[in-house]
């Protein structure tokens, strides 16, 4: 028969070994000044949450994989619920769902930094790649999409109306909202040069709040907000990258392709297709020197803001005014023997665009632009004068 003292020891042995690296804070941890130099990452949790118990053995491996770091990083854990006082720091610290995590720069009684993509926290490997960028080990990876919280939300979707915004709303336990996560951003990207239009998301299992008052449920969703009023359209359409990106297009007056970059007819004024379209069929180079210095003269403003001609430029097409100065450009190229072979400069920006993901989005609207206008300096085959080019601006 085991004797009750060996059994203390024992019990008491098992939960020495089960503490490991992760320290438990005490309330006062909070209150009294801590080691300056040390960072702290910290979960906040419950003892009857399930997830936490879950969480707590990848937890603890997370902080063996970070010991050697002790120096300038704790990775702690308290518990949030089980006392009044440990819920009134849980409201400090704007805590409404567990396991929640907190970043403290140089001492716990600095200002929390809530954790980005709190919905995929609970997995080890997007906390260790946040403690890796945190240790100068890893870059950030830039988020076009802003994570709001229900602290942040105001600051950021009342801050300009002029703006329109799309708010993805995650949902508690939906797999869908997991999958388009990823997405949502990857659009967010490609319509970071516009800078009409904000996007956002918030994680519904954090926000009861926001759920509320705009009638969620628990299901992926987004919100649409036109510029000049915070009251949302509620979208009903599919959830694909195409049908949002179209969405948003439509409701913002952007002119953005599913594939990144803009959309073929952009940059393509039917008057300055024309005029591409006469030099590009001119016979000889005299000919298409003609047409250029004639484009010039008629489509290009001076340094004043004027047009050469001394035109009217209230009457000049603001797309004209903004796309002629490209047209001219690589009209003189061609002119000067640089462009030899338009379509095969075109091939060359089509390959270019075939990894956006490489590309900065700026480069991207370069290249998709360049391609639109490169398209009205391909010859027309005559047979084919009576058809409308689909890239021709709609």
């Amino acid at each position: 028969m085991t004797r009750p003292s060996t059994l203390l020891l024992s019990l008491v042995s098992l939960a020495m070994a089960l503490a490991g690296q992760v320290i438990e804070l005490t309330t006062s941890d909070f209150s009294t000044p801590s080691e300056i130099h040390k960072n702290y990452l910290v979960e906040f949790y419950s003892p009857m949450c399930q997830g936490c118990l879950d969480f707590a053995p990848y937890y603890e491996t997370l902080a063996e994989d970070y010991a050697e770091h002790e120096d300038s990083l704790v990775i702690a854990k308290y518990d949030s619920r089980s006392t009044e006082e440990g819920r009134q720091i849980a409201i400090k610290f704007g805590i409404t769902t567990y396991p929640a995590f907190r970043w403290f720069s140089n001492g716990l009684e600095n200002e929390a930094t809530p954790l980005p993509e709190t919905r995929n926290l609970r997995d080890k490997t997007i906390l260790s790649k946040y403690l890796d960028i945190k240790l100068g080990k890893a870059e950030a990876t830039p988020e076009y999409a802003t994570a709001l919280t229900p602290q942040t939300w105001d600051s950021v979707m009342l801050k300009d109306l002029s703006q329109s915004a799309i708010v993805m709303v995650l949902g508690p336990g939906c797999p869908k909202c997991d999958e388009f996560e990823p997405i949502f951003q990857e659009i967010a990207r490609e319509f970071s040069a516009e800078s009409g239009v904000i996007f956002a998301s918030i994680d519904g299992s954090i926000a009861p709040q926001i759920m509320h008052r705009y009638r969620l449920d628990r299901k992926l969703q987004f919100l649409y907000f036109a510029s000049g009023t915070r009251d949302p359209l509620h979208y009903e359409g599919p959830h694909t990258k195409a049908a949002l990106v179209k969405y948003i297009n439509e409701h913002s007056h952007t002119q953005r392709s599913v594939d990144g970059g803009f959309l073929p007819f952009v940059g393509r004024p039917a008057i300055l297709v024309e005029q591409a379209q006469a030099f590009a069929s001119a016979s000889d180079k005299k000919t298409q020197q003609q047409i250029y210095d004639h484009f010039v003269k008629d489509y290009i403003q001076d340094d004043d803001g004027d047009l050469d001609d001394d035109g009217d430029e209230d009457e000049v097409d603001e797309a004209i005014a903004e796309y002629a100065p490209h047209y001219a450009v690589f009209m003189k190229e061609i002119l000067a023997g640089n462009l030899k072979d338009v379509p095969k400069e075109i091939d060359a920006v089509d390959a270019q665009l075939e990894h956006p993901e490489t590309l900065k989005p700026e480069f991207i609207d370069a290249l998709s632009l360049k391609r639109n206008i490169l398209r009205a300096l391909v010859p027309k085959d005559p047979q084919e004068s009576e058809t409308k080019d689909p890239h021709d601006e709609l």
